[in-house]
């Protein structure tokens, strides 16, 4: 990135769009009235976390935190349970303030969909570190959990996801509904158990991450060759950003046994890693709206923000797409080719774009777009841009240089570029000047355009050096990756553009 200075498959996979559909359906008839601009949205979480920001609690001073159900859940009793970051564990009763075993200056408080404990004096000895509330729901056998983190200074530095599961596949049913802001969505991950150093604590659980997701939880399973495991709880970890489904059974390591599928339901928000944006169309100067993702920006842990999904770097897999927009957003990109339109089932005015499966990659760089986007093509019949009506004769920097900085970098590596297509996607108004995504490069329309004869020689090479750039990460981050962030310079400053 540059920023300037076994189950049946198939049956399932069919049942799965049909879900999504008939979800996704109900709130395009919200959206209809507004096409393709964008709403603002709502989320209720099935439990939310209140609890002082990292560097609040103050040695000595009276400190509260609680979790609540959302709307519609109810605790089964007038208590909860709370866990210390020493592992010992306390029953908070809402009614009576109680905290048993009592001692330690605790008190209860809340009603009857939220339980939090008051501490009078917070000592960073014996309270700072990971807390966790679990919380009985009536009439759901399934637990509540929420897990945060108290820390007198700093941020939490222990994010990562346990190391027990690797994905090897998201098959991906989004919904894009930009009249009310929000993607209804389906996800199946396949993941391989592994065990390993996290098998103790994790041999019952499986975790992805989420920001600002709501997961659909009775859509929760996950299941092997076996059928299914139960799920008995749902565990949110603020902090780490992860959702964790609690199952009923020991995942197993067994090799003819341990290739799994989680697969849930949910909503995310248009306007995190996907968000809206708009433009002067040239031609009829009106505002046009579209859609595109940046899922590494200036966090890169954007791809959570759409799908619940292993949002690290080395947790590399496969993509498969399916994603259903405004019909009148004739273009609709990502990192692999379109494979079948098909008119939306239950959603008229909607179409469905199919895409195909990608090569594994990293979650940051996942990507997708919809757009009334034209189409610039270039001497490389692999490298298409895309990009508003209108400003076609400002392409032609672009459209020049491409093919051949595509062709150095092919000898230079002496690896061919591994994709079907190089779609260079220019933007108006992209916070980014550049990102690699892999086979969808996206670009600051304003950095990447310019008048062949009218424009200033630096700010052609500019535009070329970008180029270059983001190609040059097809190789070097996309083809092959950092472990993990603190190696980002291993993507960034191995190579020169100039």
């Amino acid at each position: 990135m540059l920023d300037f200075f076994f189950y049946n498959g198939s049956a399932m996979k069919l049942l799965c769009a049909v879900a999504v559909a008939a979800t996704a359906a109900a709130a395009a008839a919200a959206a209809a009235a507004a096409g393709a601009a964008p709403g603002a949205a709502q989320l209720d979480f099935p439990l939310t976390v209140s609890r002082p920001e990292p560097g609040e609690p103050s040695d000595g001073q009276p400190t509260s935190f609680s979790c609540a159900l959302g709307a519609g859940l109810a605790m089964e009793a007038t208590e909860c349970q709370w866990t210390d970051p020493a592992g010992a564990t306390f029953v908070a009763d809402v009614d009576t303030g109680q905290v048993t075993p009592g001692g330690g200056g605790m008190t209860a408080f809340g009603d009857e969909a939220t339980c939090g404990l008051n501490i009078d004096s917070f000592d960073p000895a014996s309270h700072e570190g990971v807390w966790s509330c679990r919380l009985e729901v009536a009439g759901d056998e399934a637990f509540r959990m929420g897990t945060f983190q108290l820390l007198s200074e700093g941020e939490p530095t222990d994010v990562r996801l346990p190391r027990h599961a690797v994905p090897s596949g998201y098959h991906l049913d989004l919904a894009a509904l930009m009249g009310v802001g929000l993607v209804e969505g389906r996800v199946e991950m396949d993941f391989a158990y592994e065990g390993g150093e996290d098998a103790a604590e994790y041999s019952r659980k499986i975790a992805v991450n989420v920001y600002d997701v709501v997961v659909k939880e009775d859509t929760v399973e996950v299941a092997n060759s076996l059928g299914q495991n139960s799920v008995v709880g749902h565990e949110y970890d603020v902090d780490r950003g992860q959702y964790l489904a609690h199952l009923e059974l020991e995942l197993s390591s067994e090799a003819s046994l341990n290739e799994y599928i989680l697969s849930m339901e949910f909503t995310s928000v248009i306007g995190n890693g996907f968000f809206s944006t708009s433009y002067v169309d040239v031609e009829t100067g009106e505002e046009t709206w579209m859609a595109v993702t940046d899922l590494e920006g200036d966090a890169p842990f954007g791809a959570r923000t759409v799908f619940p999904c292993m949002d690290e770097p080395d947790r590399k897999a496969t993509f498969t797409l399916s994603l259903t927009h405004d019909a009148s957003l004739v273009t609709a990109l990502s990192n692999a080719e379109v494979v079948d339109t098909t008119d939306a089932v239950g959603m008229p005015g909607y179409v469905t774009d199919t895409f195909g499966t990608t090569e594994e990659m990293s979650t940051y760089l996942f990507a997708m777009s919809m757009s009334e986007f034209v189409l610039t093509e270039t001497a490389d019949e692999r490298i298409r841009i895309w990009h508003r009506r209108g400003v076609e004769d400002f392409s032609l920097v672009a459209a020049d240089a491409a093919p051949v900085i595509l062709a150095y970098l092919e000898d230079y590596a002496d690896i061919p570029y591994p994709l079907e297509k190089l779609d260079m996607v220019t933007i108006p108004d992209f916070d980014s000047v550049g990102m690699e995504n892999w086979g969808m490069v996206t670009f600051d329309e304003q950095t990447m355009f310019h008048d062949s004869s009218s424009s200033s020689d630096l700010a052609r090479d500019n535009a070329v050096h970008i180029i270059a750039h983001e190609f040059a990460h097809m190789w070097f981050g996309d083809l092959v990756t950092m472990a993990w962030w603190d190696d980002v310079w291993l993507n960034e400053g191995t190579y020169s553009t100039s």
